[in-house]
């Protein structure tokens, strides 16, 4: 009785804050597909207004270089000699009307390899990624009249907590990933024909070069993390029936119903779970799933951080 009481209210605790960060899981899922699926980064109506600003003024500094080049020949500088500048200023003169077609051409090419593997993973949803890790395991505990452990009871409501917890911070980490990408590409692009006036001449180019590696960093890193997701659907979701310990519908010599207090704390609600004594969500084969699961996602987010910035 007091293992059924004491376990009871620590579920209901922690089953609210499981209830709360599970519903965050969910939105941050779906979240993370909508983010990744965005592709309208050159037509957005902020990114052409800036950039017909800011190409309109860098048309405008070309007639201060063609000064500062005029007077460079007077006082025979050879950094800003005529006759090496003004055939790049020229030709950069021409290319900064057309730096936002040349920065779309770049995204959509990304765009197109990150799209196949998004599309790859969209269709499976939450439901699929909650689980690939595992989530949707986390609360059907097991409990035998005969080796009942108040222990494993609260040790397994921990544990689908913690599951639920580091599953949040790791898909929270890819949206701000890919939010992050999608705002900084739109200011890049908002900028580039300022990559393109600094370019013409010797000064500026160290910062033309800084704003290509940075593009070439953003573009880079949808691909690379959305592929990292995929093949972490792909490895293990396949393998999601196999360790599903759940029991089929028909087996009903290992269940037991267990009364458990709800998280509101006014009504009760019965759950059948295995004769296992703990969480499925702790046997070894799926917390193997589980660190697995997370580790591949981790390990992308490192990758993508170290190709991409």
């Amino acid at each position: 009785l007091l293992a059924d009481a004491v376990s009871g209210i620590v579920g209901s605790i922690i089953s609210f804050f499981i209830w709360i960060l599970g519903g965050i899981l969910f939105v941050l899922i779906y979240i993370l597909i909508w983010v990744a699926q965005y592709n309208d980064f050159v037509n957005a109506a902020a990114v052409t207004n800036g950039w017909v600003i800011v190409r309109d003024l860098c048309n405008m500094f070309f007639i201060l270089i063609l000064l500062i080049i005029a007077f460079a020949t007077i006082l025979r500088i050879e950094s800003y000699n005529a006759k090496k500048l003004l055939p790049k200023l020229l030709i950069m003169a021409v290319l900064i009307n057309f730096s936002k077609t040349i920065c779309g051409l770049i995204i959509d090419f990304s765009q197109v390899i990150m799209l196949t593997f998004v599309n790859g993973f969209k269709e499976m949803g939450g439901g699929n990624l909650t689980e690939m890790l595992g989530i949707d395991k986390i609360l059907k505990i097991g409990a035998n009249e005969k080796n009942i452990n108040l222990l494993e009871i609260v040790g397994s409501y921990f544990l689908a907590l913690l599951y639920t917890i580091i599953s949040v911070i790791v898909i929270l980490v890819m949206v701000a990933v890919l939010v992050m990408r999608m705002v900084m590409l739109w200011v890049y692009i908002v900028l580039s024909p300022l990559a393109y006036l600094l370019s013409a001449f010797p000064a500026g180019q160290k910062y033309s070069q800084q704003w290509w590696s940075e593009f070439s960093k953003n573009v880079i890193v949808g691909p690379v993390l959305a592929f990292f997701i995929w093949l972490s659907f792909i490895s293990l979701g396949s393998g999601a029936k196999t360790m599903d310990s759940t029991p089929e519908p028909g087996d009903t010599g290992g269940t037991k119903k267990i009364s458990t207090i709800s998280k509101m704390g006014t009504s009760t609600t019965t759950a059948e779970t295995t004769a296992a004594g703990i969480a499925q969500a702790g046997t070894p084969e799926n917390m193997l799933k589980f660190i697995i699961s997370i580790g591949m996602l981790i390990g992308g987010l490192m990758i993508t951080q170290q190709i991409g910035g």
